[in-house]
């Protein structure tokens, strides 16, 4: 039952700080790729949008479980949650603009931005792991 709490935790936490991030670089970043992003008259593509973070938030509890992450540092935590919102955004936003005509520069800023939301739901999923998980009589913090 904690994997499926905690994936969506973790879904909802990028979903929510993604959203934030996002209305936060909109004037600056939004200009620069408006032939590219859908228009606020076409609205958002929630079904993709809602499935993507539903993905990412698994994945992260999937990794959560294989690295033991219950037992980690909260530094380590926040490193790894670093590493792999990089991962996630700035590759696939240079990945995307290599393959598309999308502008490169706004979009790796824009992947740079969007990869805090992977450390906010890293730690969120992580908060659910180490909920309960017993080292040497006590309840881990």
């Amino acid at each position: 039952m904690k994997p499926v709490l905690a994936t969506l935790v973790g879904a909802f936490t990028c979903l929510f700080t993604g959203t934030i991030i996002a209305i936060a670089m909109q004037p600056f970043i939004g200009p620069l790729l408006t032939p590219h992003i859908r228009t606020e008259a076409e609205g958002l593509l929630f079904p993709s949008l809602l499935t993507g973070y539903f993905v990412v938030g698994a994945m992260l509890v999937a990794i959560g479980v294989l690295t033991e992450a219950s037992e980690k540092s909260w530094l380590w935590i926040f490193k790894m949650g670093a590493a792999l919102g990089l991962a996630i955004f700035l590759g696939d936003h240079l990945i995307t603009a290599g393959w598309s005509r999308l502008p490169a520069i706004p979009m790796a800023i824009s992947g740079a931005l969007d990869a805090l939301s992977i450390v906010a739901s890293f730690a969120a999923v992580c908060f659910v792991l180490k909920r309960g998980t017993q080292k040497q009589g006590q309840v881990l913090q």
